[in-house]
């Protein structure tokens, strides 16, 4: 039995408006938020063991900024955060602890910033 994968619904949506790249967003973002908020470690986020060869910080510290070059763009538009106010809230609350506490994402946040200019036309 082939086991089906969480994202399916992706597969289905021809990514031609920018309706259709903000709901392929949402669906890669709820299952990833769901892990987020259950790990409870702000400004981390580990989704598996496999990936980059990175000691296990420095992993999850990139899987965290992963999040962020997406949500940056959508909630760029503030009505979203009404939308998503639990991917907001948990967002904030582990970024800005995770920023003091940690030089590595200064500079991924740097290029989230740049790469938010990019990416806010599709979002």
């Amino acid at each position: 039995m082939k086991r089906k994968l969480f994202n399916e619904q992706i597969k289905e949506n021809p990514l031609r408006s920018k309706a259709d790249v903000k709901a392929a967003l949402v669906d890669i973002l709820t299952p990833a938020m769901a892990v987020l908020s259950q790990q409870k470690r702000k400004g981390r986020f580990r989704m598996s063991d496999s990936g980059a060869v990175y000691i296990q910080d420095k992993t999850e510290v990139e899987g965290f900024m992963r999040l962020l070059w997406g949500l940056g763009p959508f909630f760029a538009d503030k009505k979203r955060i009404y939308e998503q106010p639990q991917w907001y809230e948990l967002t904030t609350q582990a970024f800005w602890p995770a920023l003091i506490r940690s030089p590595l994402i200064i500079g991924a946040v740097i290029l989230a910033i740049t790469t938010r200019s990019s990416l806010k036309w599709v979002l």
